[in-house]
Parts: structure tokens; C-alpha cells; sequence
């Protein structure tokens, strides 16, 4: 599959500086700044500050890098760019209507949409949308897609800081953006401060992106598929429990859909596909408040790599 370039790596990495640089800006100045326009305003320019020494401190290397980029990764790949955008816009408006169902934000699952299913719905969306960009685009642009996802994140568990369902609606410019972004992320459940799954699923995206991209497409799989199909069948049809808390029955359909995955999609060799199903599927049934989505590429790039099979 070849190596990201250093070019989408920059890229991919300032995006989410910026916006990192950002926040901490509007942190500082959000309540002394009562204008909206200019509380939006000043952060950017400051965080654009914090990125142009990256570029030997001259916004002409800036514009040439960002010239080259579009013109070596994002304009070939345009037509698929703007396709799985489609996509993802798609995705979401599913996300909307069950996120309305279940009355997110108020965390009324009384509705009828358990949260661990929701989430593997929503998980399954987002795996095989990221499984469409590596298959389709190439490896730069949907390393460029995973960090605008890690920057969409870091946004909405920021403003969601700052925002209660249960307190009066805020004056301060933020407020959209805070109601907007605890509905987002309201899955995180109560008591929750941040939704941890998303953060570690992105995390050990980012880590088989930069050391084993060979084993993208396995572990995306198994997040897509395995993952969610164990967890709304433990939680549906699960009786036995382990000693570690996941059911029986979630763990066995994990090894069993990722055995499928590995062997019929992927084509690797019959032992290696069952002893890594096998493998990860302990090692994500061990996995909990969403260290799984950390643990199952990490765990499935590595035993595909270093297994003697």
C-alpha cells in the first residue's frame, strides 16, 4: 500500500495544530470577548500564527506547500474526494435521525435505542467510510480524512466542555456551537466527561496509518464489522458472561465475523485468519469503556505481522 508522503503527513498534522491552537485561544478570550464575529475571528489568526514558523516563518513556503498538496494529492483524487464527502453527509443524516430517536443529549434511551448500540452503528458508518477513502483515494488523502476526523473530535469534546443540557442556555458566542457539539457527542453516557471510544479508535487508527499501513484495510474491517456485529449481538442475545464482563455469545461472533473478514476478504491464509480472529477476539473482550477500539487494529495489524503462520 506504500507510505504516506511526507507532504499529506505535514498536512494532515497542522490541520489538527491549528485547530488545536485554536481552542486555546478561544479558551483564553471567550469571556472577555462578548462580540461573536470577533471571538471567531481572533483565534483564527492566532492559531495561523502558531503554524506559519512550521514553515520556516514565511506564508510564501506556506502557500507552495499547500498548492502542492492540492495539486499531488487532493485534485487527482477529487471526483472520489467529493464522492465520499457524499457519503459521509449520507452517513450522518442516518446518525441524525436515530441520534433524534433516542433523544440524544437529554440521554434519554428510554426511547428504545440502547447506547452500545447506537454507537456500533455509528461506528460501523465511520469504519467503512475511512475503509473507502484507503481503498479508493490512496493512502495520503485518507491520512489527510483521519486527521480532519481527529480535529472534528478534539472540536466537539471542547465545546461540549462548556456546555450542560441541564443548565440556562449560555450568552457567551459559543452556545451554537456548544448545543451542537454535546449533541454530537452525547453518546458519551451519563457521567461520561469525554467519549473515550472515538478518541481510542482514532488513536490506534493514526498508530497502523504511520507504522503498519499494510494492515489498513484488516483493521478497518474489523472495526466496521466485527466490532459492532459482536456488540449488538452480546448486547441483544448475550446470557453468559465472561469473568471480564463481555457475553460469550459477543465474543464468539466477533471471532467468527472477523475469521470471515480475514480469510474471505482480505485472502489471508486459513491458520493466520483464525488464530489472529482468535487472538484479537480475547483481546478485545478484555477491552473496556472503549479501549477495544484502541486494542483491535493495534492487535490485528501486529499479530498479522509478526505471527509465525
Amino acid at each position: 500500500m506504500g507510505e504516506i508522503s511526507w507532504l499529506a503527513l505535514k498536512g494532515g498534522v497542522m490541520v489538527v495544530w491549528f485547530v488545536i491552537a485554536y481552542l486555546i485561544t478561544f479558551y483564553f478570550i471567550r469571556k472577555k470577548v462578548r462580540n461573536v464575529p470577533l471571538a471567531t475571528f481572533l483565534p483564527a489568526v492566532v492559531a495561523f500564527l502558531m503554524v506559519v514558523p512550521f514553515y520556516g516563518g514565511r506564508l510564501r513556503n506556506w502557500i507552495q506547500e499547500a498548492e502542492q498538496l492540492w495539486r499531488e494529492v487532493v485534485r487527482p483524487e477529487l471526483f472520489h474526494l467529493l464522492l465520499g464527502i457524499c457519503l459521509g453527509l449520507g452517513m450522518v443524516a442516518v446518525g441524525a435521525l436515530l441520534s433524534k430517536k433516542a433523544r440524544l443529549g437529554t440521554w434519554g434511551w428510554e426511547a428504545g435505542i440502547d447506547p452500545y448500540r447506537f454507537r456500533a452503528a455509528g461506528q460501523f458508518m465511520a469504519m467503512l467510510l475511512l475503509l473507502y477513502f484507503v481503498e479508493v483515494t490512496g493512502l495520503n488523502l485518507s491520512f489527510l480524512f483521519l486527521m480532519a476526523l481527529v480535529a472534528a473530535l478534539v472540536v466537539s469534546e471542547f465545546f461540549k466542555s462548556f456546555y450542560s443540557p441541564n443548565s440556562a442556555e449560555p450568552t457567551r458566542p459559543a452556545s451554537k456551537l456548544r448545543r451542537i457539539s454535546y449533541w454530537w457527542t452525547g453518546t458519551a453516557g451519563p457521567g461520561e466527561k469525554f467519549y473515550f471510544p472515538s478518541l481510542f479508535c482514532l488513536t490506534g487508527l493514526l498508530v497502523v496509518f504511520l507504522w503498519l499501513p499494510a494492515y489498513l484495510r484488516p483493521s478497518l474491517l474489523l472495526l466496521a464489522l466485527s466490532d459492532p456485529v459482536a456488540t449488538w449481538v452480546g448486547t441483544k442475545f448475550g446470557k453468559r458472561k465472561l469473568a471480564w464482563g463481555k457475553s460469550l455469545e459477543g465474543s464468539l461472533c466477533f471471532f467468527a465475523v472477523a475469521f470471515l473478514c480475514l480469510f474471505l476478504l482480505c485472502s489471508y491464509p486459513l491458520v493466520l485468519s483464525a488464530v489472529t480472529a482468535l487472538l484479537v477476539a480475547l483481546v478485545e473482550s478484555v477491552g473496556r469503556r472503549g479501549v477495544d477500539n484502541l486494542t483491535i487494529p493495534l492487535a490485528t495489524s501486529l499479530f498479522l505481522r509478526f505471527l509465525p503462520l
